[in-house]
């Protein structure tokens, strides 16, 4: 084949045609093969640029360059297409050839972008995109901002996300380019689904379907969104629809003989059958698939095939299989620099090591995998989120560590593992609705900050590019002293600005002087919990009449799956004044809290630290072998981690003088009682009621930070796919510059003096809801911006009995914390007592929860 591409160009060249329409000829086949055969497409651009060399063509190099770059991308080898695009971008500057240097920026910000840079993407794309308006290429422009749109969306500015993706559309309806358009909803569709936004992704993939049938496109352009399509209802775990598009998305790349697609179809079908535990099934259609990406040379299809083989293999207890598979992928995966396949390939190396008790080897593989993820997150503090959802796909390394440390009996460093698992969730969670978290930072000490993490992730490639085992040491030691810099930096920085801290989630592990901190007395007890594929783990912390702490840890005789399952049924019976509840309700308990009876007896309060689905659990409302809920014996609070919780302690007010009280309410007749009674138990002199006209944003903003107790009585969302874009419904004035949503994202920069909100009107949007992000977002941010307790609901209550419960729980706050509001968990325990007394079931009072300082 590629000889007689080579013959071609001798042929042309033998018959004394011009050069140049020779060389055009070439980029036109080349064109033409990206899309069917691209190592045929890559010996034609091959041979177009070794033409454009002879005739000394500035500007055909860098055409020849913008497909070559191209091929690269679509073989998926993107430091190759990274170092091709940049050569084009220095000859399409010499020629001045304006259209194609925007091309290949735009190239050049893409590979920034998915090989982990995406600040440095930034720059090129935005390049890019002048120069596509400055040639008036509306198909260009409008590509270039569909992908900046993504960039955006990935570093977390979701609002710049969809303005971009919008202008983008507007240009490309407009323009009546149905293909960009096309384009379009596919990216925003795969974007929305790698983000955990399932259903919106779904949304438009099919708007993508339906332009592509609309098109008449060809078979491979509808077997791409078909199998996309199938990827959005696998995570949504419809296995049956997922199969339903994989068949079909495989009957159009058979047709189109498109092999790339049928083996980017297998390994789709091979994961899913994978996760339905037919793993024989799964194997069979990845060693196809393997075998085709081989062939095609494809650099990231050969890893994840052989990612999803490995765990096939494992499923199959095939170990030796899975290691020497597991091996491959992490071969191929350094050898085409993509961290991303990396971290996640370590870790079907660490398990199939540690089933060959090879425990040190594999601890080495999981800790590998755990650094990969610090890493990136350490190089990126400076301003934004890598766009990779932590969650599910890396939180692997981190519970196989957790798991090893406790079955060596080393408790402490088990915990400490569970809380950087727990701090990076924290961060994924924060990050992305809050870009650029500098300013409390000085304009030298952003340069500087910017300048050290442009250090570390530089050396952090040089390490990955190390083509032998001198270099990589070398590179080794520099990119460790990178991050002694860095990290001392940093140190000095949170010296100047604390603050940045709280706002970035940077949070150090715990000591055992948080511990202490955190056990004020022998009445308290601390329950962390774990919940991972290798089990259900947790800790507890207490402390004796002579203050000694005492750390455990306990294996919880229920899965994962038991977990996700029931936790979520039971909030469900609550939610929905199901009078069965206590069966479940007691089965929770003897699963979860019966294991750490001992611990627990004598304890007054207990602050709980959720994992995983455990955040949807209202731990209140269980019930204990004695027929007692658990609010009739523990106050109840919750954080997000021990060392959040220690910020939380440590952000605390100590307040002097009559609490204050600000309380905005949303126009029902309901919230404007409730306002009256609480007027009445402040005091008017000392509370302000923003209602009808007033119970505005900008109103809100002005006031809050002059109050030390916050009350919305108003509609809330708890995001858990975009927790800083959870919101609180607080109104609008006509002409007004804000929208009427109190954003978390915008709490993040207020500057506020309370001991506590109240969110009296919330529910949790009930998408993904893995780690509690909505909830925590909100929680986290009222902490930044300076309030270290929030008390929010999980479901939407009766407005009746919600008004009940919060008038209670002042009243109980400025009974038993005095001047100082402390006692805050068991003031709501108080009012929820005083309901379940009065015959109230748990839905009027189990959904409203007290997150950070409780005490």
């Amino acid at each position: 084949m590629n000889t007689l591409i080579g013959a071609a160009l001798a042929l042309a060249i033998t018959a004394q045609a011009p050069p140049r329409a020779a060389f055009d000829d070439l980029v036109a086949h080349g064109r033409e093969d990206t899309a069917r055969d691209l190592p045929k497409a890559a010996k034609e651009f091959e041979d177009a640029l070794a033409l454009a060399d002879q005739l000394r063509d500035e500007g055909a190099r860098g055409i020849a360059y913008a497909g070559l770059g191209n091929v690269r991308f679509r073989q998926g080898n993107l430091p190759a297409a990274l170092e091709t695009y940049n050569k084009g971008v220095a000859a399409a500057e010499a020629a001045r050839d304006t259209h194609t240097l925007a091309e290949l920026l735009r190239g050049v910000g893409l590979c920034e972008q998915l090989t982990g840079h995406p600040l440095d993407a930034i720059a090129p794309l935005e390049r890019g995109l002048s120069l596509a308006r400055e040639v008036d290429d509306p198909q260009l422009i409008s590509s270039i901002l569909g992908y900046t749109g993504l960039l955006r969306g990935d570093l977390g500015d979701l609002r710049q996300r969809d303005a971009l993706q919008l202008e983008a559309l507007t240009i490309a309806e407009t323009n009546h380019l149905d293909v960009v358009a096309r384009n379009l909803y596919n990216n925003l569709g795969a974007a929305h689904v790698s983000q955990g936004d399932f259903e919106v992704g779904l949304g438009y993939l099919e708007k993508a379907l339906a332009l592509t049938n609309k098109l008449q496109s060809t078979d491979r352009e509808i077997a791409m969104t078909l199998s996309n399509i199938g990827v959005a209802q696998l995570r949504l775990g419809r296995f049956d629809r997922a199969l339903d598009q994989y068949k079909q998305a495989m009957a159009r790349y058979r047709s189109a003989k498109d092999d790339f697609g049928i083996a980017l179809v297998l390994t789709n079908m091979g994961e899913l059958d994978r996760m339905r535990g037919a793993n024989a099934a799964a194997k069979t259609e990845l060693d196809e698939a393997i075998r085709m990406m081989d062939a095609i040379g494809h650099g990231e299809g050969r890893t994840e095939a052989r990612l999803n083989r490995a765990w096939a293999q494992l499923g199959l207890n095939d170990v030796a299989g899975a290691l020497a598979t597991a091996e491959e992928a992490v071969s191929i995966s350094r050898q085409i620099k993509y961290q991303a396949a990396l971290t996640k390939s370590l870790v079907p190396l660490g398990e199939a090591l540690l089933r060959l008790g090879r425990r040190d080897d594999a601890r080495r593989a999981f800790s590998e995998s755990v650094n990969l993820v610090e890493t990136s997150r350490r190089s990126l503090l400076g301003g934004g989120n890598e766009g990779e959802s932590f969650l599910e796909e890396y939180i692997g390394p981190y519970h196989a560590l957790i798991a090893m440390d406790l079955e060596d009996g080393r408790t402490m460093d088990a915990l400490v593992r569970a809380e950087q698992a727990k701090g990076r969730q924290l961060f994924d969670s924060i990050h992305p609705g809050n870009v650029g978290i500098t300013h409390a930072m000085t304009a030298g000490e952003r340069q500087e900050e910017q300048r050290l993490t442009g250090d570390v992730s530089r050396l952090d490639m040089a390490v990955a590019n190390a083509r032998d085992p001198e270099h990589a040491a070398a590179a080794q030691s520099q990119l460790d002293e990178a991050i002694q810099r860095l990290e001392a930096f940093r140190a000095r920085l949170y010296g100047s600005h604390p603050e940045l801290r709280y706002q970035r989630a940077d949070l150090p592990p715990p000591t055992d002087a948080d511990l202490a901190l955190l056990l004020p007395d022998a009445a308290t007890a601390l329950i962390e919990y774990v919940v991972s594929d290798r089990g259900v783990f947790a800790f507890v912390a207490t402390k004796d009449a002579g203050g000694q702490v005492s750390l455990t840890s306990k294996p919880l005789s229920i899965t994962r799956a038991e977990v996700e399952r029931e936790a979520e049924a039971f909030r469900r019976q609550l939610a929905s004044r199901d009078l069965t509840y206590r069966r479940r309700a007691a089965t929770l308990y003897a699963k979860l809290l019966g294991p750490l009876s001992t611990s627990l007896r004598g304890k007054k309060q207990v602050a709980i630290i959720p994992d995983g689905a455990l955040w949807a659990l209202p731990f209140q409302a269980l019930v204990a072998p004695s027929g007692r809920h658990l609010i009739e014996d523990h106050a109840v609070f919750y954080a997000p981690s021990l060392i959040a919780l220690a910020s939380t302690v440590r952000a605390r007010h100590e307040g002097h003088g009559a609490p204050s009280l600000l309380a905005l309410v949303a126009p029902l007749p309901q919230a404007r009682s409730e306002a009256r009674l609480l007027r009445a138990v402040y005091g008017a002199s000392a509370t302000e009621i923003l209602s009808d006209a007033r119970a505005r944003e900008d109103t809100w903003k002005a006031e809050a930070g002059k109050y030390r107790v916050l009350h919305l009585s108003t509609h809330g969302v708890l995001n858990s796919t975009n927790p800083m874009y959870s919101y609180l419904s607080v109104g609008t004035a006509k002409g007004s510059a804000e929208d009427g949503l109190l954003e978390a994202r915008e709490i993040l920069d207020l500057d506020l003096h309370a001991d506590l909100v109240v969110l009296s009107a919330c529910e949790t949007a009930r998408g993904r809801f893995t780690y509690g992000e909505g909830m925590v977002g909100m929680s986290w941010a009222f902490l930044v911006a300076g309030t270290p307790t929030t008390v929010v609901s999980q479901w939407k209550v009766e407005s009746t009995s919600t008004s009940t419960l919060m008038v209670a729980f002042h009243r109980q706050l400025l009974a038993s914390g005095g001047e100082a509001l402390h006692g805050r968990a068991r003031a709501l325990q108080r009012a929820s007592i005083a309901m379940l007394r009065a015959g109230e079931h748990p839905f009027s009072w189990a959904a409203f929860t007290v997150v950070g300082d409780g005490y």
